[in-house]
């Protein structure tokens, strides 16, 4: 038997579990509550429009005889001359045309059952997936994850020494794996290249705001003259991007001193003018806070010492700190940057 399990975090088994059963209780009542909002159409459609419209046929049936019994009334009570039926003829002809409607209404109930019958039907079977991973697999998966963490409670015990500090045993290494799940997670100057793994999917860096927003805030400093010159010659250098395209910034790399910049592929289509900049926070990288998308132009005319460094070649990655570049790395991660004398 092994000597020791690689476990990263028991925390991260409770949460599982908290979030599945807030799965189960919200989807649970979204299909209640499109359920009955069904079955309380189908029993309107079914039911109450069908005897509506019957009543209305006879009803204007009713009025369609009543105004012919007046004009035979005039026509008799006029004889032998003729009588003058222009107003009663019109009222005859409204009747018939609301009787035409509620005929065309009872037609359109009628073929609107079968397929409301046919659709519900369809729905029913569309959720029966659902049901059962709600009802079945669910269930088995959190009965899963309490023997999961029972076993590693009782893992937590047998480890843990006699002494002392025995009974705080399973928070210490619970702790003690959160802060190594975070150390390995956490890219730290000698990798800056681990930065790249927490950029934003491309759907994050082109949704362009609705509303105007306020100037770009930033803290990273700007670039000296020196360094600008020196990042001019080094092999990432290239043309600048067009000013009206845009780059994606993490709102929390707004307001920090320490960030990183890094060029991706563009993303192409649906009317995207993306340069495929992308500026995050070298700091707890994974909490972007949002992303806000911008001009070049809008960054420029805020930090105008970016220029060379938004000129970088795709693939590039730079670390900007308090406007001093500490690193500049090619798109295979090998570190170019030389700190001028």
């Amino acid at each position: 038997m092994a000597d020791s399990a690689r476990i990263h975090s028991v925390q991260v088994l409770q949460e599982v579990k908290a979030a599945l059963l807030d799965f189960v209780k919200e989807a649970s009542l979204a299909i209640t509550s499109v359920d009955s909002d069904v079955q309380r159409t189908g029993l309107w459609l079914t039911t109450d429009r069908p005897t509506h419209w019957k009543h209305e046929v006879r009803k204007q049936e009713e009025a369609v005889e009543a105004a012919k019994a007046e004009i035979r009334r005039k026509e008799l009570a006029a004889f032998p001359n003729p009588a003058d039926t222009v107003l009663e003829r019109k009222a005859l002809k409204r009747a018939k045309d609301r009787l035409e409607q509620a005929n065309v209404k009872r037609d359109r109930v009628r073929k609107w059952v079968a397929t409301w019958e046919r659709e519900s039907m369809a729905f029913k079977g569309g959720c029966a997936p659902l049901n059962e991973i709600l009802h079945r697999d669910i269930p088995q998966a959190i009965s899963r994850l309490e023997k999961m963490m029972a076993s590693l409670e009782e893992y937590f015990r047998m480890a843990a020494p006699s002494t002392d500090g025995a009974a705080n045993g399973l928070n210490a290494a619970s702790a003690s794996m959160a802060r190594t799940q975070d150390d390995a997670d956490a890219p730290n100057d000698d990798r800056p290249g681990d930065l790249r793994r927490f950029i934003p999917m491309p759907e994050e860096r082109v949704l362009e705001p609705t509303i105007e927003l306020p100037p770009l805030e930033w803290n990273a400093g700007t670039p000296s003259a020196e360094d600008q010159r020196v990042l001019a010659r080094l092999d990432v250098a290239g043309t600048h991007p067009p000013t009206d395209q845009t780059l994606a910034v993490s709102w929390r790399a707004t307001r920090l001193d320490k960030v990183y910049l890094v060029r991706l592929d563009p993303v192409i289509g649906g009317g995207s003018r993306d340069s495929g900049w992308y500026i995050g926070p070298v700091e707890d990288p994974r909490t972007i806070g949002g992303t806000r998308v911008c001009t070049i132009r809008e960054v420029l005319d805020r930090v105008p010492s970016l220029a060379p460094l938004l000129s970088c070649n795709i693939g590039t990655l730079a670390v900007l700190q308090r406007g001093s570049i500490k690193n500049v790395l090619d798109p295979h991660d090998r570190e170019l940057w030389i700190t001028p004398v």
